[in-house]
Formats: structure tokens, C-alpha cells, sequence
């Protein structure tokens, strides 16, 4: 059995008009501002800065997307796909649509634009916990040969909360990213030492994606 996954990624469009925490949040879960309540130096920093590093390496980190994101994806090996027993992975959780699979097929002319894989081809297996989503063919309509080049299988998804509406976002999160990004202050004005606590951690943990490698069985 082969396992691969769309290991190559560009993000398409990724919506940074809004994030899942706010500067009130980071301050309630700040030690610092518990002292100085009314400090307001350090507000512009926490909403320009800080908040949109943290979810950039909450997301980088986990893989478990939260702003609004369209991806392109590749596999960057493969050429053929002869059984249905390949499942193709992905490399996000939080994946709310596949808009498409588009490969360039075995007689392609050097011209034409890829060609969309039909949906009656292929199903989904769901994200289930820390595993992703995976992309299977069904078994009448194998094998799929694939013109000989590499990173020729291609998926476009739509991942994170639609619009940036964070409203069933899991308060374990939020608590997570409005702490982490609280220690980024309390750690420069001498409140804590680490900035990725143990709970912290934990959380990341739990949200995080499990990495596939490629088995040959």
C-alpha cells in the first residue's frame, strides 16, 4: 500500500480582516495587565503585530487552519494511481471544501489546461481528530494514469471559518492564543518566563496535524 499526500502547498487567499482573538482577550489573559489595567502602550503592538503572529504560528505549527483560506495543493511524486487502496492526504485540518482535482492526463498536448478529475471518481474520507481528510479513488475508475511529470495532481480547498466567523471556534483555542499572545507582553515586562506553557502546549497538541509519510508496504 502506498500513502501519500498533497505535501505542496500554496495559500491562494488568506483573510486577515479580522482573528479569532481580541486585544480585551489577550488582556484579560495577561498577568501584566492584571497590575496596569489601564495601560495603553502596548495596544497598537498586540493588534498589529502580535495577535496576527500568533495565529500565523498557531496555524504554521498545528496545520488546523483558522482564518479563511483557499489552498492549492500538489503531490509531488506521483504519476499513476493503479488501486484504490492509495489514499491521498492533506496537509490542513479545517478543510470545509474541496472545490477541485485537476491532473494533466496521459495524452496531454503541452497546451491544454489541466483536466478536473469528475466527481463520481473519487470520494472523501473525512477528517476524524488530528487526521486529515483524504482523497480515494473508487475502484471501477482505476487506474488514473497521469501525464509523466511531477507535481501534476493538483487539489484547490477552501479551509478555516468561513468568512472569519469564529462563533463555533472551540473556547480551548481562544483561551490558548488570547494566553500565548498575553506572554509575549507579560514576558518582556518580567511577569513569566516562557512563552508556551504546558497547558499551552497541550492544547496545540491536541489540534495538531498528524504527519503522514510516504509507507510502502
Amino acid at each position: 500500500m502506498f500513502q501519500f499526500n498533497f505535501s505542496i502547498t500554496r495559500t491562494v487567499s488568506r483573510n486577515i480582516s479580522s482573528y479569532p482573538i481580541a486585544l480585551c482577550e489577550v488582556k484579560h489573559s495577561s498577568e501584566y495587565f492584571k497590575r496596569n489595567p489601564d495601560d495603553i502602550s502596548y495596544d497598537a503592538e498586540i493588534i498589529s503585530n502580535i495577535i496576527p503572529k500568533v495565529i500565523f504560528d498557531w496555524e504554521k505549527s498545528t496545520g488546523y487552519l483558522l482564518l479563511d483560506h483557499t489552498i492549492q495543493a500538489l503531490v509531488p511524486n506521483i504519476k499513476s494511481i493503479n488501486t484504490n487502496m492509495i489514499n491521498l492526504g492533506f496537509n490542513h485540518l479545517n478543510i470545509r471544501e474541496f472545490t477541485n482535482f485537476k491532473y494533466y492526463p496521459e495524452n496531454w498536448n503541452y497546451s491544454d489546461a489541466k483536466t478536473a478529475l469528475d466527481t463520481s471518481r473519487y470520494f472523501i474520507i473525512p477528517e476524524a481528530g488530528n487526521e486529515c481528510a483524504k482523497l480515494n479513488l473508487r475502484e471501477e475508475y482505476t487506474p488514473l494514469v497521469m501525464f509523466n511529470m511531477v507535481n501534476n495532481l493538483e487539489a484547490n480547498y477552501k479551509a478555516g471559518f468561513e468568512d472569519n466567523d469564529f462563533t463555533g471556534l472551540s473556547p480551548l483555542i481562544v483561551d490558548a492564543l488570547a494566553t500565548q499572545a498575553a506572554s509575549v507582553i507579560d514576558a518582556r515586562t518580567g511577569f513569566c518566563q516562557d512563552f508556551y506553557s504546558t497547558p499551552i502546549a497541550q492544547v496545540y497538541a491536541e489540534y495538531s496535524i498528524n504527519k503522514q509519510e510516504i509507507v510502502i508496504l
